[in-house]
């Protein structure tokens, strides 16, 4: 988490208790709206933590280190509270993504996740994978790429980041 000026303010990580970070974040941005999230096909039922374009998706189940977060962050707006939020410099682009960027600013080590049109909304969402973490081999697939990054959903209608959500796995499916 960092200031308006890029100054560390605090520093969470997805493995960390859910508990702890949501009581860090409203330290600095103010209590969070939560919601019962009753989970999907790929996500298992748990509470959703918001301030304003920063959700946080706390699953029911903990996490199990490298391979299974505790939690998830989703980013829909450029700020949450008086913050600006995005990726950190270098992520993505020179100094960060941020929603509302260009699609065309995504341009540092970027892995193309693909392209679909959402059938419920038709529109179509370019899919970026960025700031890919390494994770150790598993042991029934030890030649199996496995990773964790940050997706970017731009949308061809705007050309506009309308999302990233972290962290983004890939276990070599």
């Amino acid at each position: 988490m960092l200031d308006a000026d890029g100054g560390v303010l605090a520093s969470f990580d997805y493995f960390q208790p859910t508990t702890e970070v949501v009581a860090g974040l409203t330290e600095y941005l103010g209590e969070p709206v939560d919601t019962p999230n009753p989970g999907s096909i790929e996500s298992s039922p748990g509470v959703d933590h918001e301030w304003g374009g920063l959700r946080l998706y706390d699953t029911d189940t903990p996490g199990t280190p490298p391979e299974i977060p505790n939690h998830s962050v989703f980013v829909t707006g450029p700020t949450a509270g008086p913050l600006p939020i995005g990726t950190a410099a270098g992520v993505g682009a020179p100094s960060g993504l941020h929603v509302g960027d260009p699609g065309t600013s995504v341009t540092v080590g970027i892995e193309s996740a693909g392209e679909y049109t959402n059938p419920t909304t038709g529109r179509t969402v370019v899919l970026s994978r960025v700031g890919l973490i390494e994770l150790p081999p598993h042991p029934a697939a030890p030649t199996e790429p496995r990773n964790f990054a940050v997706i970017v959903h731009s949308y061809t209608d705007t050309g506009l980041i309308e999302q990233l959500i972290a962290p983004s796995a890939n276990f070599g499916v």
